[in-house]
């Protein structure tokens, strides 16, 4: 593997002409455990970002939130803005490592390393995030095709990630399971913004992490509660019905059985908190 400081975006050209798998390197917190473990490929290329400071930035635009790409999660913690406007993410990087990790761990590569049980991604599919890269722009529900897998082609790189701007009053709830309190990978994880009216759901979406080969975002039971008033009868169903949506397997870390029920279960804690 041969490694390549990144100084400015015009050089990834010249790095796809060389017709070798490129590997992205901000905090390093994947991509070096990959590499520890023999997983990345040979004869590739480990392209350094980390001095493009331009992509380490958290503004607000009227078009939404931008996060750079070399934004940590440190600095997401930090952010007043985020607290404030983007409470879910907040949240979600809460959960995320130590604070070593944090400290290097970027949301760019959060994102680009696909894993379903990422903590961040099912906060961005809630918001709508839309992925911005040196060759296009992308909805974050899309970006991924399966576990470890996205639609970034070989020299692409995110350079921010989009939130848009919300007038309406969501309720933000982010639960996940996991073997310990910190220092865990989800075993399953639910995100969730609801709005209600007179005590009826009059906006909801929902994302499911660690319970398919990407996030799942269940917009059968979305619509099914859009319009209903809560209730334990409606809860019941709409348990059922999220089961039905998720695709949870059996591995080392958790049981299918198990995933599909603590969702059910943080459905329900949603609801009824609200």
């Amino acid at each position: 593997m041969d490694y390549v400081k990144i100084t400015g975006l015009d050089e990834l050209d010249g790095l796809e002409k060389k017709g070798r798998k490129i590997y992205f390197l901000a905090g390093g917190t994947d991509l070096m455990v990959q590499q520890k473990d023999d997983l990345l490929e040979r004869e590739s290329i480990m392209a350094d970002i980390s001095s493009l400071k331009d992509l380490k930035s958290i503004r607000l635009e009227n078009s939404g939130i931008r996060i750079g790409a070399l934004t940590t999660f440190t600095e997401i913690l930090e952010s007043r803005l985020i607290r404030e406007q983007v409470p879910l993410l907040f949240n979600a990087a809460q959960s995320i490592g130590s604070p070593q990790i944090r400290n290097r761990a970027t949301l760019a590569g959060n994102i680009a390393n696909a894993s379903p049980a990422a903590d961040s991604i099912p906060a961005l599919f809630v918001h709508e995030a839309r992925i911005r890269t040196n060759l296009a722009e992308y909805p974050v529900n899309g970006f991924f095709q399966s576990v470890k897998r996205s639609i970034l082609k070989n020299s692409e790189m995110i350079l921010e990630i989009v939130i848009p701007r919300d007038e309406i009053l969501f309720r933000s709830f982010y639960f996940k399971s996991g073997p310990r309190q910190a220092l865990a990978i989800a075993k399953a994880s639910l995100a969730a913004r609801i709005n209600t009216e007179q005590d009826r759901i009059k906006n909801i979406r929902l994302a499911c992490g660690a319970v398919g080969i990407t996030v799942i975002r269940p917009v059968r039971t979305e619509k099914f509660l859009l319009e209903n008033k809560i209730s334990r009868d409606i809860i019941n169903h709409a348990k059922d019905m999220l089961r039905s949506e998720i695709a949870p397997i059996d591995d080392f870390r958790s049981t299918g059985t198990y995933r599909s029920g603590m969702i059910a279960y943080f459905l329900e804690k949603a609801l009824t908190q609200i």
